[in-house]
């Protein structure tokens, strides 16, 4: 099953894990930025003081000096007078310095609280960023889910489609309930006895050949499914069995209900043509290997030359229109290496065509012509 298994969560894990951890980096630079920044001014603050504090500290050696002497001419030396004035210096010198303390440290503080705001408000911007983020992939992963299931659900109606049994896995993805399950198996199964009973009845002049012709879908060689075969395979009393093993489709197994022959083929193998498009040899197996496949594993999402088929936002091949060949609506996608080209695949003759717009109809869908 080419449908990954992953959830849009898990399929996005890693993207996210990389964006927060890169988003937590810049805040991070952002935190070591700011605290040098202020760790310098803080510096700056502290050794803008030093000079006060050497004038202090010299002012109170001069008064100390000048103290002394003037009680030394008076003979006061060793006086209480003498005493008391020496504190005085003291004292002035202490509530100086404790001034010049207190004014270092109001600017510390300042730049402190400056840098507490800055701080904040990086932390605030980083978990906005981060939420962003986290916002972002939570939309992708529920984009990824949504369009997960609906890819399961167009995979399990083509198996019912063509008569084939959807593997379980595939059921649950899809969402689709049990009733519903029941109600288009009834559907398709009314669908191709109509179609079944329109293409046995004929006119009275069909030969005997011509009955025959029309019951054998499948060569009895089992090398392929007849290339003139018209419409769908459900159309023409075919049923489709995907061979299943550990949850992996490794080939078909196609059975015409009319002769009750079967052919088995491989994931790969265009069962139309019996061409391997797995081998890398051929243009189609080029392309396969270097642009991927589809879920029927034998249609590239790319044309050789020409490049990859355009995606949509989420990265799923788009389809841009719709082309009827043999009775069967087929997908148009469009290249855009070297220009913008249009294809569509004919499975009939095991490639892809070129188409071209032309204008719209009525109904203001594209009208699309084949290049010749």
């Amino acid at each position: 099953m080419a449908i990954t298994n992953k959830t849009g969560k898990q399929y996005y894990a890693s993207q996210k894990k990389s964006d927060l951890k890169d988003s937590n980096a810049l805040y991070d630079n952002q935190v070591k930025s700011t605290n040098k920044d202020y760790d310098t001014q803080v510096f700056e603050q502290s050794r803008a003081y030093e000079d006060q504090y050497r004038e202090n500290a010299v002012q109170k050696e001069i008064n100390k000096r000048q103290v002394a002497e003037s009680m030394a001419n008076l003979g006061l030396t060793d006086s209480g007078l003498n005493r008391t004035q020496q504190t005085a210096v003291q004292l002035s010198y202490g509530n100086n310095k404790a001034n010049i303390d207190r004014q270092r440290q109001s600017g510390i503080d300042s730049l402190n609280y400056s840098r507490r705001q800055a701080l904040d408000t990086t932390e605030q911007n980083r978990l906005a960023a981060n939420a962003q983020i986290e916002q972002g992939y939570a939309e992708k992963a529920a984009a990824y889910d949504e369009n997960r299931k609906t890819e399961a659900k167009n995979m399990v109606l083509s198996y019912l489609e063509l008569g084939a049994e959807p593997p379980k896995d595939m059921i649950a993805l899809s969402g689709i309930s049990d009733s519903e399950l029941k109600a288009y198996r009834n559907y398709y199964k009314k669908a191709v006895k109509v179609t079944a009973k329109n293409n046995s009845s004929g006119g009275s002049n069909k030969t005997k050949n011509d009955t025959e012709e029309n019951s054998y879908v499948i060569k009895t060689n089992g090398s392929n499914l007849l290339k003139g075969m018209k419409g769908d395979l459900s159309g023409n009393n075919v049923t489709v069995t995907a061979i299943v093993k550990d949850k992996v489709t490794t080939g078909y197994k196609y059975t015409d209900n009319t002769s009750h022959k079967s052919t088995t083929f491989s994931v790969g193998v265009n069962p139309f043509t019996g061409d391997n498009n797995l081998d890398s040899k051929t243009s189609v197996g080029y392309a396969g290997q270097t642009y991927g496949y589809f879920d029927n594993g034998y249609q590239p999402r790319g044309v050789k030359g020409y490049g990859a088929f355009s995606k949509t936002k989420n990265g799923y091949t788009e389809s841009v229109g719709k082309v009827p060949i043999n009775e069967r609506e087929q997908n148009v996608f469009k290249t855009t290496e070297g220009g913008t080209r249009y294809w569509v695949w004919d499975r009939d003759n095991n490639k892809y065509v070129e188409y071209t717009p032309e204008g719209k109809d009525s109904n203001g869908d594209t009208i699309w012509k084949k290049v010749k």
